[in-house]
């Protein structure tokens, strides 16, 4: 290598590349640093300048350190960053003393009509009306007890602009560096109530409508065990026991 140039070992080139770290170095008299793609390998490209007993440019010393795992760490966590921030979920972490909002993905902020910067100065306190300090305090602690590793209960949401709507919540408790968070997941149970709703109204026309035929009827599993009569029925067998 001795007598060679960097940009011939390094990249192949004839030439420096654009950006050349050395020729940043050699302009700025200053360390110039760059990441760089090989072979689906990443390096770290450090160039620390030599000046002169003048304090002109007269050499640098270049340093290059394999930066793979750090890099497709940081990709990986990008893409769970990514995903999180997308996920139509309301998505929580609540710092365990303050009650603040640590981080809120978009999710939450779109269906709270908040924005994220406002909701980290919030607590659930001012979006969960149904909750105080200390009924959510008492809510807690058997996650911080470690009771249960999971609490799963459903409550309903205040938007910025007074609304509300219900959600089910599942809440667990994080300990990382010392610190004790919250993650709660909030789902919008909306459709779910209104489909719930339409079934038992269904379920009271239905037996409204069978209890109003005149036919004596009655349900029987493989047993002949009665499951279900209708009105006609009930009153046929109470004038005839």
């Amino acid at each position: 290598m001795i007598g060679r140039h960097c940009w011939e070992i390094v990249h192949g080139a004839r030439a420096p590349i654009d950006d050349c770290p050395m020729q940043q170095a050699a302009r700025t008299l200053q360390r110039a640093v760059t990441e760089l793609a090989r072979d689906e390998r990443w390096f770290e490209v450090v160039v620390d300048p030599i000046l002169d007993a003048d304090g002109r440019f007269a050499g640098a010393v270049h340093t290059m350190t394999d930066i793979t795992a750090h890099r497709l760490a940081e990709a990986d966590r990008s893409l769970l960053a990514a995903a999180i921030g997308a996920s139509r979920n309301e998505i929580y972490l609540i710092d365990a003393e303050s009650l603040r909002c640590c981080y809120v993905n978009r999710g939450a902020a779109e269906s709270l009509g908040y924005t994220t910067e406002q909701l980290h100065q919030l607590t659930p306190l001012d979006f969960v009306p149904n909750f105080d300090r200390s009924k959510l305090t008492d809510l807690m602690a058997p996650l911080r007890r470690a009771e249960v590793p999971l609490l799963t209960f459903e409550t309903r949401h205040r938007r910025a602009d007074g609304t509300t709507y219900p959600v089910e919540v599942h809440l667990q408790l994080l300990r990382h560096e010392g610190r004790e968070l919250f993650l709660g997941v909030a789902n919008d149970i909306t459709a779910r109530r209104r489909l719930e709703d339409s079934l038992r109204e269904s379920e009271r026309f239905t037996r409204a409508t069978i209890d109003a035929l005149s036919a004596h009827l009655c349900v029987l599993d493989a047993q002949g065990v009665i499951l279900a009569t209708n009105k006609a029925w009930r009153d046929f067998t109470a004038a005839n026991p």
